[in-house]
């Protein structure tokens, strides 16, 4: 993610060796890409793991870089999806302002965030993500009309409910004339006899 000054904005999710942890940090760069630098670490704690993760930076009303990411809390798979944001002008990231947006019976698998900061001051932030509820992976939509305050109840793009297959991958943009793009591809189990194939909806 890059703002208008030329700061870079990276997100890192890795596990050490010997860790059972997966920790999620938000790395920065001023300098174009050529030095890097933690500017957020996310807390950790045991047994935790970082797993999906997408950012954004906006820029408007509020100065924002927004992090959206999944976490399994320490009890198996990823089944919490939250949204964070912390001000642009930080010298280091304070991402304490974090929204619980979705909480899954099985896991989330895939997101993506976009905004529509290019075209009005008041943004609205965008979030998509695949959800496994145990019979399939359908795609969600959710989303913020304050700049990543608050969040609406995130409802179906697209629900399937057969567990052999699923929704998978989303993409979200945001593009002219307002308009949000998204789209997500089709997935069944090896040796279907289904073809694969890319799905769309905008809005």
């Amino acid at each position: 993610a890059v703002a208008s000054n030329g700061h870079l904005f990276a997100l890192i999710s890795a596990r050490e060796v010997g860790s059972t942890d997966t920790p999620l940090g938000v790395w920065r760069s001023t300098d174009g890409g050529s030095t890097w630098e933690s500017w957020y670490e996310f807390p950790c704690p045991a047994g935790t793991d970082y797993i999906e993760a997408a950012i954004e930076v906006a820029e408007g009303a509020d100065d924002r870089v927004i992090v959206a990411y999944t976490t399994n809390g320490g009890a198996g798979l990823e089944k919490e999806l939250h949204v964070a944001w912390s001000p642009l002008e930080l010298e280091d990231g304070d991402f304490s302002n974090d929204t619980l947006v979705h909480e899954s019976d099985v896991y989330v698998s895939g997101l993506d965030l976009a905004t529509d900061a290019r075209m009005w001051s008041d943004y609205y932030v965008y979030l998509i993500f695949s959800d496994q509820d145990g019979d399939g992976c359908d795609i969600r939509f959710a989303r913020s009309t304050d700049q990543g305050d608050s969040w609406e109840s995130s409802y179906g793009l697209a629900n399937i409910s057969v567990d052999d297959r699923g929704y998978v991958e989303p993409q979200i943009t945001v593009g002219a004339g307002g308009w949000v793009h998204t789209a997500w591809y089709l997935w069944f189990e090896d040796g279907h006899v289904y073809d694969s194939s890319v799905r769309y909806r905008r809005a």
